[in-house]
């Protein structure tokens, strides 16, 4: 098998680390004491929020909507559009405020010490080879996307593993989660 589909609607929420929020894990690597060097989730924004810190970690975060979103980092405001992305470290003091009800955004998360994270919207057709050391995950951010012709709902992703490149057909974000050098 080269890839596998990890469905959104299968993910219960939890609460966020620090009480403020729910989030669903969509995959990570995860250990018996549920410590991870990786980590991809989705979370639900209402209100003000203030984001759970992690020291060590490295994030990228990418505004899914509906709206706009207000972010604040380290007592810098920015404004993201859907399909936005920000990036900060698990250390920064960081706060949001989505400009409807309820929002969403896709978090991924990795321990520096450990891995490397590169982000990559893809759009259309698009042919995957994974690499050795990489965990490599395309998430679908189209309501009516594929994964080898196999029909993948918004919000699903696929884990791709072996060495047989996969093709993905509609928007997405990929991402390339590499062990860090020297590890």
């Amino acid at each position: 098998m080269t890839f596998e589909i990890v469905r959104f609607a299968s993910r219960p929420p939890k609460p966020w680390a620090n009480g403020g929020g729910s989030t669903r894990v969509l995959v990570d690597d995860a250990d018996e004491g549920r410590i991870w060097t990786y980590r991809v989730s989705v979370a639900d924004l209402s209100g003000h929020q203030r984001f759970s810190r992690f020291e060590g970690v490295d994030r990228h975060l990418t505004f899914l909507g509906p709206g706009s979103l207000r972010i604040t980092v380290n007592d810098v405001e920015r404004t993201l559009d859907p399909w936005q992305e920000i990036r900060f470290l698990g250390e920064d003091a960081v706060a949001s405020e989505p400009s409807e009800p309820t929002a969403r955004d896709l978090n991924v998360m990795v321990r520096r010490i450990a891995r490397t994270l590169t982000v990559t919207p893809t759009a259309g057709v698009s042919i995957i080879s994974p690499q050795a050391g990489t965990a490599t995950i395309w998430i679908a951010l189209d309501p009516y996307a594929f994964v080898e012709k196999k029909r993948v709902s918004e919000l699903d992703l696929a884990v791709i593993g072996g060495s047989t490149p996969v093709t993905v057909d509609g928007k997405g974000i990929l991402c390339e989660i590499r062990i860090r050098d020297g590890v």
